[in-house]
This record gives structure tokens, sequence and C-alpha cells, in this order.
């Protein structure tokens, strides 16, 4: 007979006492909780000779660990913290005794897990709804409904950062989520104070309740592939700064001294630092990393006299790249004798269309040229040249340059993007 026993342990707020339920139906049949992850919804079990082996789910504040004195007074009812999971604490019977339940009055524990639940359900199905919808009007609805600010701020995101161009895509999927979480707890609630009310506690329907904890599996996955992203974006675009990573090593130092104590607020940290530490060394190696990496648009080579070239930026996104860059034409770089670029180039017609940059008022079609524009500033020969093509624009400023030379290259340089 097998020793060891593996589960899938996933259960909502509400169903609490589902997981009650669960863990002592195992005990009953001979088998003792030994291990729970945070980070994975698995459950190992162990074979035990104890026939007096019963489990009470509690709730557990996540931001700090219990008093010891609340433990102490669990322990002399003969219950003893065994595991801790996210928002539960789950206490295992002593040995040997008859263990006095922790909660007797099942209005003041529905009291108490009603403040959680609607706390959670505000946040996560409420809340969120309303703002969210008005962003994905914009980002969804007809051409015109966005604020340019708003349009201007999409556009930097989905050239910048691939984590983010996900989130922001698959967001309507997630707000159904949300709500669908939401309507669950709210639903279990009602259930809670209509047991309550006829002076009982709910039972728990232990199918319905795993079905219901299958949602937060569904978010595993997803946040995986979301956190790599944003890694990947740390190292190869250079998204945030040195700060953030900095930050979590001083406020993660100041919360390991206030409860270092506590095991599973060390286990906290300890990740939190790994994941700052991964932070750091991206920031710290993007420039080696991104010289490495040309990316989609060609930086520098537009004009044919070009001694040096000075890169701003470049990034690139499932949806699309982005580039800046100067280019010198006299080796002392001077600002004078140069010209600088501005690259887009979309991974689709339709978001070319959507979120392509406009010319401003002060600019002008330019006679003979389809989807050019231009503006001049100065008699010494300033301007600049706003110029579509296909999924591309570029916009080329320059100054102290014959205007025609600078549009005929940065033509070819379009023509040789395509």
């Amino acid at each position: 007979m097998k020793d060891t026993r593996w589960r899938l342990f996933s259960y909502l707020v509400i169903d609490h006492k589902a997981a009650q339920a669960d863990l002592n139906a195992m005990a009953e049949q001979g088998w003792e909780l030994k291990k729970l992850w945070n980070e994975l919804p698995l459950a190992k079990f162990r074979r035990t000779e104890r026939t007096d082996l019963r489990y009470f789910v509690d709730w557990a504040d996540t931001a700090k660990p219990e008093e010891s004195a609340y433990l102490q007074l669990c322990k002399d009812a003969g219950w003893e913290l065994v595991h801790t999971q996210g928002y539960r604490n789950i206490y295992a019977s002593t040995p040997g005794c008859a263990p006095l339940p922790i909660q007797t009055d099942p209005e003041l524990e529905y009291q108490r897990f009603r403040k959680k639940v609607m706390r959670r359900i505000a946040m996560t199905a409420v809340l969120p709804q309303l703002p969210w919808v008005v962003y994905l009007l914009w980002l969804f609805g007809p051409e015109g409904v966005a604020p340019p600010a708003v349009t201007q701020m999409l556009r930097s995101l989905f050239l910048s950062s691939n984590g983010l161009s996900l989130f922001l895509l698959t967001l309507p999927l997630l707000l159904l989520a949300l709500l669908v979480y939401g309507l669950c707890m709210a639903g279990q609630l009602l259930v809670w104070r209509r047991a309550v009310r006829e002076g009982t506690s709910p039972q728990p329907n232990l199918p319905a309740a795993r079905r219901r904890g299958l949602l937060s599996l569904l978010a595993q996955p997803y946040l995986l592939l979301l956190c790599v992203l944003l890694f990947a974006d740390m190292l190869f675009n250079g998204l945030g700064n040195i700060g953030l990573p900095i930050g979590i090593f001083v406020g993660g130092g100041l919360r390991w001294y206030m409860y270092g104590h506590d095991p599973r607020i060390r286990r906290q940290l300890v990740k939190l630092f790994a994941a700052a530490g991964a932070m750091l060394l991206c920031f710290l190696l993007h420039g080696p990393v991104q010289d490495l990496v040309p990316g989609r648009i060609p930086v520098g080579g537009v004009l044919t006299q070009v001694v040096s070239v000075r890169e701003d930026y470049h990034t690139d996104t499932f949806l699309g790249s982005k580039a800046s860059w100067r280019e010198y034409c006299d080796e002392d770089r001077r600002w004078n004798d140069s010209v600088s670029f501005q690259a887009q180039v979309w991974a689709a017609p339709a978001l070319a269309e959507r979120f392509r940059e406009l010319p401003g008022e002060e600019m002008l079609p330019m006679e003979g040229y389809d989807s050019v524009w231009y503006a001049s500033w100065s008699e010494d020969g300033d301007g600049v040249f706003l110029l579509h093509r296909g999924t591309a624009q570029l916009t080329v400023r320059y100054r102290a340059i014959d205007a025609q030379i600078a549009l005929d290259a940065a033509l070819a340089w379009l023509e040789a993007l395509d």
C-alpha cells in the first residue's frame, strides 16, 4: 500500500468549510496532511495510524503572523497550527485529545468571514469593472473614442512591454473571470447566511466547492507567463528602473526586522528577495544584452554621409517595435549637423491604422508624395517630416541639412524596411 498521496487542494475563500471537510474525510481514511504549497494548489498526504485526527480551517492574515496568545488558546483547546496556505490556517487535533471547537457561534463566524469576503467581492467583481470597461471601450471601440493622451499611452505600452501588452489585450477575459469569482463568493455567502438564520452552520458541497476552486487554477499558468514576459521586458526592453528592486530590498528588510521570527513571513520574503535579485540582474544586463540583440528596426544607416550614430532606445514586442536614434554628419557630433529619427513598426496593419501618430496642426501634406507631411520652423533649414508606409512610421527631425536629402534618405530607408 502506498504511504504517500498527492492531491489537488484548491478552494475559494468562502469554501474554507469545504476544505475542512475534505481534510477530515482524508483523515477518516487514514491520511495525514504533510505539506501544502502556496505557489501550487497541491497537498501531500502520508499514511497515519491515528484514528482521532481531525482538522479545523480558520482565516489567516497574510500580512502578519498569528498572535502567540491566540495560538496558545487554540493549543489549550486541543488544536495545533500545522499549515498555513495563503489566507487559510489549518489546525490539527493534538494526539490523544478531544479538541474543543475553536468557533462555537455560527453568527459570529459568519460575520467574521462576511467582512473578509465582502472586501474581496468589492475588490474583484465590483470596483474594477467600471474603469476597466471604459478602458476596453477606448481600446476596442470605434476610432476616435479614446482621448489622444490615452491613445499615446497605449501606443507606448504596446511597443515597449510584452507583459503589459498581454495583460491589456486579455483584460476582457480577466474581467469575466473576476466577475464569475465574485459571483461564486456572493452565492456562497448567501447560502451561509441562510443557514445561520436557521441556527445551523452551512453544510459544504464538496464537488461544487472543488469546481469553484478550479477557477484559481486557471490563473496559475497565466500569471507565470506574465511574470516571464515582464522579466524579459526588463532584460531586453529596459522596462522599469533599478530603483524598483532596491525599494523591494529596503521594504523587505524592514518587514524581516518586524516579522522575521515567523517562518511563513520569512519564506515569503525569501521569494520576494529572489525576485528583486532577478530584477536587479535584468537591469544590469540590459545594456550589454540589447547591444547583442539588434531588434526588428535597424538603427542607423539612413543618411549616406553619417559619421556616427547615438541610439536613444529600441524596444520590441509581439505587437510591434519602436526605436529612436540620432545620426551625426561630422566627427565633432555637433547638434546642428545631425538628424534624429523615431521609427515605429506594427505587427499588423490594423494596429498600425489604429495607433499610428497623426500629423500635427502645424504640419502640411508634401506635394507629390503619398502619406508624407512636413513642417519647418526656421530659415536655417530646421524642420520635421512624418512618413507613413504600410505598418511603419518614421519621424525625421533635421537641422542645417538639405530637406530633400533627408526626405529621400528616409523614403529609401522605409522601402528597404519593407
